[in-house]
């Protein structure tokens, strides 16, 4: 009999509510410091939501100072793609986009640590489109709730190696 069926069935850890919060806070104060640097700063809100998000991953992943420069990338080309593609006011679409690309190259980081990161893009999408729907100043604190649920996941499941 081996060890692990004397010890009986493991446990799944318990949802971690204190990363989801640390998170969601991240997000939100990220935003409202991005907001509030000048409009010509396009890559500002990226950055300043990278460098709070990137304080809640420090101590979770090996090279989390890499998401700080992939959100303000991924910002940028999402507000050059909007300001170029959706010339209209829909916030819908403006923040689906800017979900997309700033899930795309947060995956790009997010990839080496976690199995299955591609749902990251997603839930990017969801968080950024419905964030400005339900109001400016919730749009950090809607995809906070959103990725943190998920960041919560994949850091319970991250690549032991990388970790």
């Amino acid at each position: 009999m081996s060890e692990s069926e004397i010890e009986g069935p493991q446990e799944r850890p318990s949802f971690d509510w204190l990363l989801w919060l640390k998170w969601v806070l991240a997000s939100t104060i990220g935003w409202v410091a991005g907001v509030l640097l000048p409009a010509s700063v396009a890559f500002g809100l990226g950055a300043m939501v990278g460098i709070a998000q990137w304080v809640v991953l420090r101590p979770l992943f090996r090279q989390a100072g890499w998401w700080i420069l992939a959100s303000a990338m991924g910002w940028a080309v999402g507000e050059a793609l909007v300001t170029v593609v959706l010339p209209i006011d829909n916030t819908f679409l403006q923040g689906a986009m800017l979900g997309g690309t700033l899930g795309i190259a947060q995956w790009l980081v997010l990839r080496r640590w976690v199995h299955r990161g591609g749902w990251w893009v997603a839930v990017s999408i969801g968080g950024r489109a419905a964030g400005p729907i339900l109001g400016a100043p919730l749009v950090g604190a809607v995809a906070g709730a959103t990725t943190g649920l998920t960041l919560e996941l994949f850091q319970r499941y991250a690549r032991l190696e990388e970790s």
